[in-house]
């Protein structure tokens, strides 16, 4: 098995386990997925050996290179930074305009949407709180959607458009999902952590920023205040 099946294989099967979770796996952010690839802890899919590998950390929270499970140093401090900001308001902080490839087959870009309440989330595809998000995520994004919102998340680091493409078609999601295949968007916003969320009022400056995975219940919260701005 070449390294791209291997890699679109390995998402595909951390995609779905995620998703289609059931009463086997530990609670909350966490689980343990068992595969025909290896992770060897820096975002890539290396080999075709059958192992378990267990994607739960006490961050609730990884990096656009890998899941923070021992993570210490220089990665530790830089989940600290950002961590500072979770929850964090702002009030003259313009969202850097980018132009990304969606699963949609277009091209995306966050200025499309000036006017609109936009939730823009970065996600990646080696991480389980990503995925954890997608349960219900499409719920707040149709409850809102008469308000305006527009959820963008951008994969970051996750593989080509064809491979998020993929395995997305497993989730039954409302909403495009953007693809970063380089790391461009993550410098653009200093935001390394996933997944982060930017809640973004429609005069196109960042209203507020959240850092990790975040409840059904604090992101409607969340939500209803971006649009009621």
């Amino acid at each position: 098995m070449n390294k791209s099946k291997v890699l679109l294989t390995g998402l595909l099967c951390l995609a779905v386990v995620s998703f289609l979770r059931n009463g086997k796996v530990a609670a909350q952010s966490c689980g343990q997925s068992c595969q025909a690839y290896s992770h060897n802890g820096g975002g890539n899919l290396d080999s075709d050996t059958q192992v378990c590998t267990n994607y739960c950390s006490e961050f609730s929270a990884c990096s656009i290179d890998r899941d923070l499970s021992g993570a210490s140093g220089e990665e530790l401090e830089r989940y600290k930074q950002e961590k500072a900001q979770d929850g964090q308001t702002f009030s003259d902080w313009t969202a850097p305009d980018f132009t990304l490839p969606s699963t949609k087959g277009k091209r995306v870009s966050l200025s499309d949407f000036r006017g609109q309440s936009v939730v823009l989330i970065f996600m990646s595809g080696h991480c389980n709180h990503c995925f954890d998000t997608h349960k219900f995520l499409p719920d707040l994004q149709e409850k809102y959607r008469s308000n305006g919102l527009v959820v963008l998340p951008v994969y970051i680091n996750s593989g080509s458009v064809e491979d998020v493409r993929t395995w997305s078609k497993h989730m039954d999601l409302n909403y495009p999902l953007l693809v970063s295949q380089s790391r461009d968007i993550s410098r653009l916003y200093n935001s390394r952590m996933v997944p982060s969320f930017f809640l973004i009022d429609r005069e196109g400056k960042i209203n507020r920023k959240f850092v990790g995975y975040k409840s059904k219940s604090t992101l409607d919260e969340a939500f209803q205040e971006l649009v009621n701005l």
